[in-house]
């Protein structure tokens, strides 16, 4: 029955659109005389070529963006393959001799390529390099004028120069609980909780003193898993140290190693050790995103540990993770894509499973130089057969085409792309958010633990 009410429902509603098409046309005069003749119709053929998905849906300016003189950020492509390329084991890369050594041939190389610019590009100048890359990609990342990119293209053994894309954090987060959406509650269950498990997350930094943070209760917790659980430790981190594209920027790793829940925490962005948010302007994006991958599972009370879903009401996915703090926003502003890859490489490198950069441009589609877009393509995908699981946002556009550079849906083309760089790059790992329900995960509570269920509904 109320199928059929409904089609009543539609059936009037379309008579009653049909009627209101075909009264101006009947309509009468109140002297009784037929009112005006209906307007004429007419029809012109336009072009029916066909309209290509995801074209652009404007036109780039004429002019040049950059002035002779002005100094951008260039990624610096070399011919020889990158380490993740030149037949390695993708395996265990960071105890792998064979890649090492393969790499700091790269990095020798590197270097007389940059005397090299130096002389043939720059007139002596020396090169303002930033980051030398070398396992996921062979690139000097380096400060340049932009008279200067053509120069070096032309150097033998120079593939390409392209410019690099700048990106800024998240603006606001919203979530109270994603545990429900995701189905972390039957993981839980099973008794897996990420223990021996390593994140890296890539963004603003970190609020080392928050509680969801705090190394007692990862002890605490740690030690209420069963069997053995393998940790990054100090030494660990001290005996990958030069391997790290950080190692350039410090006399050695005293101080990166903060704690069993964070054993490995530096500034990319400003070249230090200050991984917090007192001293910039960026917000607590990476707290957050921190906390949403592995909060921990209890918070300390006193002398005592309480369940932090019970305390809190919230834990991390994996929750008795690891996490490596790379952060990529600070004083000196975003990150620039050698930035971020240069972490990646040295998450890659420090054992990490899972990588996480809750970055992305702020509208959808390729906004990148076709240049660009092919050597990050190139990059991610030689992350894709190793073995540590690299996430990009989809975006940072909200919806689309919220935010959009053209808020029109229809164009000279057609773009229905709703992901934005570095997430719309081939094979990388695209993950989007969405709405939270707002409802905590329910559970039943036996012997002081809690059993997590679902609640089925209909």
């Amino acid at each position: 029955m109320k199928h059929s009410w409904k089609n009543i429902l539609s059936l009037l509603l379309a008579a009653a659109m049909l009627f209101a098409l075909v009264c101006p046309a009947l309509a009468v005069g109140e002297d009784g005389e037929e009112g005006p003749a209906p307007v004429s119709v007419t029809w012109e053929k336009i072009d029916a070529s066909p309209r290509g998905i995801g074209a652009p849906s404007f036109e780039l300016a004429d002019e040049d963006p950059y002035g002779p003189d002005d100094v951008v950020r260039v990624s610096i492509v070399l011919e020889q393959l990158p380490a993740l390329k030149a037949g390695f084991s993708k395996s265990n890369i960071g105890s792998n001799a064979g890649v090492q050594s393969y790499r700091e041939n790269l990095r020798s190389a590197q270097v007389s390529m940059a005397d090299t610019i130096s002389s043939k590009a720059l007139g002596g100048q020396k090169l303002d390099v930033v980051w030398n890359l070398t396992l996921a990609a062979n690139l000097i990342s380096a400060n340049v004028p932009y008279k200067a990119i053509e120069d070096i293209k032309a150097i033998p053994g120079v593939k390409d120069v392209v410019i690099e894309m700048q990106y800024n954090p998240t603006e606001s987060v919203n979530m109270s609980n994603a545990s429900q959406m995701v189905g972390s509650q039957q993981v839980w269950s099973t008794g897996y909780t990420g223990a021996g498990s390593i994140v890296a997350i890539i963004d603003t930094g970190i609020d080392t003193q928050h509680e969801l943070f705090d190394a007692d209760a990862f002890d605490y917790s740690i030690a209420k898993v069963e069997g053995n659980v393998d940790l990054l430790t100090s030494d660990e981190v001290v005996s990958k140290w030069e391997s790290l594209n950080i190692s350039d920027y410090f006399a050695n790793s005293n101080g990166v190693y903060l704690s069993t829940k964070i054993p490995f925490a530096v500034n990319y962005i400003d070249l230090d050790l200050d991984v917090t948010h007192a001293n910039d302007d960026q917000g607590e994006h990476g707290s957050h995103v921190s906390g949403i991958a592995a909060g921990n599972r209890y918070v300390k009370r006193g002398e005592e540990y309480a369940n932090a879903l019970k305390e809190v009401y919230t834990q991390g996915q994996a929750p008795d993770a690891q996490l490596l703090v790379m952060k990529v926003f600070g004083k000196g502003g975003g990150a620039y894509d050698s930035d971020y890859m240069a972490a990646i490489e040295d998450a890659i490198i420090l054992g990490a499973d899972a990588v996480n950069l809750s970055l992305g441009s702020s509208v959808a589609g390729f906004v990148t130089s076709d240049e660009n877009q092919k050597l990050m393509d190139d990059l991610a995908d030689s992350l894709y057969n190793t073995d540590t699981v690299v996430a990009m946002s989809a975006g940072n556009s909200y919806e689309w085409p919220y935010y959009a550079a053209i808020p029109y849906l229809y164009s000279d083309g057609v773009n229905f792309d709703t992901v934005g760089s570095p997430g719309s790059f081939t094979n990388s790992l695209a993950v989007a958010s969405v709405d939270n329900d707002g409802i905590t995960t329910p559970y039943l509570t036996a012997y002081d633990e809690m059993v997590f269920y679902n609640e089925s509904v209909g």
